[in-house]
């Protein structure tokens, strides 16, 4: 599938208008969008994904040794189709798909997120095979499981999506007006609309020890 193929073939995942084209007046720029609950977490991925293979090859249930010898199991794993510009050539994203509910929101929020991100953490200490260990982002983002989803005045949040950032857990995020953007220590790496941003600077590859 070519860019203008994604162009004349966008659908949208939550009513957002196309990333390609400018968003009607008067609407916010870069407001968090929840994806549907109607959605199971197959139709989540499938969808994303989907809006994703214009730019990346995709891999789908890849097989992983964490370091204490347990096989797990990552849903994506994306590679760029054009590297050109990348500060790793090599770069992998992997992907991991949860399905949110606004009960798990009101009920167990934290427990939620808590238990979300330590999953992610494991899955950036694990060798992926044909990849090594590589930067793993929540989809939805796992600060989108509150209340306030868009509320970047949070200290706490901020703090919690940093230090996550040093393990290596970023978010897979839907932005009205921008689309879906990959973001790492609240920065954006790259984007549907914007293409590749940090991309070019970062080379997404986990540390260990002193930062």
């Amino acid at each position: 599938m070519s860019l203008i193929d994604a162009v004349n073939n966008f659908v949208p995942l939550a009513g957002e208008p196309s990333p390609f084209e400018q968003p009607p007046s008067g609407t916010r720029w870069k407001t968090v969008l929840r994806f549907p609950e109607t959605l199971t977490e197959a139709e989540l991925a499938d969808r994303v994904l989907a809006r994703l293979d214009p730019w990346f090859h995709i891999a789908r249930e890849v097989p992983g040794q964490h370091w204490t010898g347990s096989t797990l199991r990552l849903d994506a794993i994306l590679r760029p189709r054009d590297p050109r510009g990348w500060k790793n050539p090599n770069a992998a994203l992997g992907v991991e798909f949860k399905r949110l509910l606004s009960t798990d929101v009101r009920n167990d929020s934290m427990g939620h997120t808590a238990g979300h991100a330590a999953q992610c953490i494991d899955y950036t200490q694990t060798e992926w095979a044909g990849y090594g260990r590589i930067p793993v982002f929540t989809c939805p983002g796992v600060m989108r499981w509150t209340e306030r989803i868009d509320d970047e005045h949070d200290f706490g949040a901020a703090m919690y999506t940093r230090l996550l950032g040093q393990f290596g857990v970023g978010e897979l995020i839907l932005y009205w007006g921008f689309g879906l953007v990959f973001s790492l220590n609240g920065n954006p790496i790259w984007g549907e609309r914007k293409g590749l941003i940090h991309g070019k600077t970062w080379g997404l590859t986990p540390r260990t020890g002193s930062r």
